[in-house]
C-alpha cells in the first residue's frame, strides 16, 4: 500500500518540517517494508547537498531506497553519481532563485511595475506588452476611495469609516470583513496614490498603474492619522537644495517649515520660511544650515564615552556567542549523549545478550534517527561570522564626526540622519533659533550635557517688573 506524505507550504530549509518528521518515524516503524521514498524533485527533498546525503544515510538504514519522480537516479554508478550533481545544483538552484526572484523583483520596481499580490482596491493584471500591473478593482476601488475621503475630513473616527465602508459592502478577496489592523494599513499604503514604497529595499517609485486617490488626500489622512496637521507632499519633501525643509518645524504655529528661491535684484537667493499665515520664520538657507551644523558640532560625544560604548557593544556581542557556542555545546553533548546509548545499546546485544535482535534494531534505529537529526541542527546552530569590529569603527566615526557626515551626505541620506539623530524633529523659534531637540538614545547616553543657548526664555520673560 502506497502512503502519501504532503508539504503543505512549509520550507525545504528546515529538518523540523511536520511532514518529513513524520515520514522519517514513518519509515524507521515500517523497516524493511518501505521499498522505494519517491519525491517530486531533490530539491524538495532537502535544503543543501550536506542535509540530502544525511537523510539518505538514514533511509539507507531503513532499508529505503530514494527516488525521484523528475530526475534519474538509482543505485548504479552512474545513478548515483547524478544524484549527488542533482544535490548540489538543487542547492545552488535554491540559492540563485532566491537571488534572481529578488533581483526581478527590483528591478520591476524601479520602473514602477509592481510586483506583489495586489492591495484592497486594486486587481493583478497585465498591460499590452503583458507586463504585469495593476487596475482598480471596480467592486472594491470605490469603496477604499469613500473610506479616504470620510476620513480626510477629520469628522469621522477610524472605526465609523470602517462601519461606514463594511455596510456599504468592503470585503477582502476571502469574503470576509477587514480587521482594524488591515484597514489600518490601508490607510497608510502609499500605494494608492500610485507610488510604490518598500521599505525592506529603501525603494520610493511611481508606478504604472493609475492612483486611486489623490495626493491632497492622502496626506491629509496621514496628518490626521499622526496627531498633526497636513504636510507637505513627498515631491515637494525631497529637494535638494533644501534638506532640513518639513523635518524643521516652526515653534509658533508648529506646521513643517517650507524652503523656495526668492528673486533679488540680480539673482536668486534661498530662504527657509513657515508656510503659513504666522510668517514666523524666515531665514536665509546658509544661515539655519550653519546653526543645524552647529548644533551637530555640539552633541559631539567625548572620546572616553565612545571607548565605553564599544566595551559595552563587545561586551553585550560576546554574551551573545556565549549563548550560541552554549547551544553548540549542548548539541554536541546531545551528540555524544547519543553516541553512548548506542553503544550501550550495542554492547547489550552484541555482548551481555540481554535483548533480542528485534528489540535491538528497533532501538538501534531510533537512535540513528535522533543523531541524525541532532546533527543537522548542530550545522543549523553554527557562528554566524560578523565583523564587529569593523561596525564599531563606523559608529566611532558617526558619533566624533557628525557634523562632517551629515555635510557630506546626499539628500535622502541627510534626511534619514536627521530622522535617526532626532526623531521627534526639532523647532525654531524666530528670532531665537533652534530650540533644544530629543536626541536618539544613543546620544542621549553618550554625548556630554550640552548649554541650551537659545533654548531658554531671558529670565526677565517670565516676571512682571514693578516699580520701586
Amino acid at each position: 500500500m502506497d502512503t502519501v506524505f504532503v508539504e503543505k507550504g512549509e520550507s525545504a530549509k528546515t529538518v523540523d518540517r511536520t511532514e518529513f518528521q513524520k515520514l522519517l518515524t514513518y519509515c524507521r516503524e515500517k523497516k524493511g517494508c518501505v521499498d522505494v521514498l519517491v519525491v517530486y524533485a531533490l530539491s524538495r527533498f532537502a535544503r543543501d547537498k550536506y542535509d540530502h546525503f544525511a537523510i539518505r544515510a538514514l533511509l539507507h538504514r531503513f532499508g529505503s531506497t530514494l527516488r525521484s519522480v523528475t530526475e534519474p537516479i538509482d543505485e548504479s554508478p552512474t545513478g548515483k553519481l547524478m544524484e549527488g550533481v542533482l544535490a548540489s545544483f538543487a542547492q545552488f538552484d535554491n540559492d540563485q532563485r532566491s537571488e534572481r526572484t529578488k533581483a526581478g523583483m527590483q528591478a520591476a520596481i524601479s520602473i514602477g511595475r509592481w510586483t506583489f499580490q495586489a492591495p484592497i482596491g486594486y486587481l493583478n493584471t497585465k498591460d499590452a506588452n503583458g507586463n504585469p500591473t495593476l487596475a482598480l478593482d471596480p467592486e472594491r476601488a470605490p469603496l477604499i476611495r469613500l473610506a479616504f475621503e470620510k476620513y480626510a475630513t477629520g469628522l469621522y473616527t477610524k472605526q465609523a469609516v470602517l462601519d461606514m465602508v463594511i455596510t456599504e459592502g468592503l470585503l477582502t478577496r476571502r469574503g470576509r470583513m477587514p480587521a482594524n489592523q488591515e484597514f489600518d494599513r490601508i490607510l497608510a499604503n502609499p500605494l494608492y496614490t500610485g507610488w510604490i514604497r518598500v521599505g525592506t529595499w529603501k525603494t520610493f517609485k511611481q508606478g504604472n498603474f493609475p492612483p486611486l486617490i489623490d495626493q491632497e488626500t492622502f496626506d491629509r489622512v496621514q496628518a490626521i492619522l499622526k496627531g498633526r496637521r497636513p504636510t507637505l507632499t513627498p515631491h515637494e519633501r525631497n529637494h535638494p537644495d533644501f534638506p532640513l525643509r518639513v523635518f524643521i518645524k516652526c515653534a509658533t504655529c508648529g506646521l513643517p517649515i517650507t524652503g523656495s528661491w526668492s528673486r533679488g535684484r540680480s539673482k536668486k537667493y534661498p530662504y527657509y520660511h513657515c508656510p503659513a499665515r504666522c510668517r514666523g520664520i524666515n531665514v536665509r538657507k546658509e544661515k539655519l544650515e550653519l546653526e543645524f551644523t552647529k548644533l551637530l558640532e555640539r552633541m559631539q560625544v567625548r572620546q572616553e564615552n565612545v571607548v565605553l560604548f564599544r566595551k559595552i557593544v563587545v561586551d553585550q556581542w560576546e554574551q551573545k556567542q556565549d549563548c550560541t557556542i552554549s547551544l553548540l555545546a549542548a548539541c554536541q553533548r546531545q551528540i555524544k549523549e547519543l553516541a553512548d546509548r548506542k553503544q550501550n545499546l550495542i554492547d547489550a546485544f552484541v555482548y551481555q545478550k540481554a535483548i533480542d535482535q528485534e528489540s535491538y534494531e528497533q532501538q538501534r534505529d531510533k537512535l540513528e534517527e535522533e543523531i541524525t537529526l541532532a546533527k543537522l541542527r548542530l550545522k543549523d546552530a553554527q557562528l554566524d561570522e560578523v565583523d564587529v569590529e569593523a561596525i564599531l569603527n563606523f559608529a566611532e566615526t558617526f558619533l566624533l564626526n557628525t557634523a562632517r557626515i551629515w555635510l557630506e551626505m546626499s539628500l535622502e541620506q541627510r534626511q534619514r540622519f536627521q530622522k535617526v539623530l532626532f526623531p521627534e524633529g526639532i523647532e525654531l523659534m524666530p528670532h531665537c533659533g533652534i530650540r533644544t531637540a530629543v536626541t536618539c538614545p544613543v546620544f542621549k547616553m553618550l554625548q556630554p550635557e550640552m548649554t541650551p543657548h537659545t533654548s531658554l526664555a531671558a529670565p526677565t520673560g517670565f516676571e512682571p517688573v514693578y516699580p520701586d
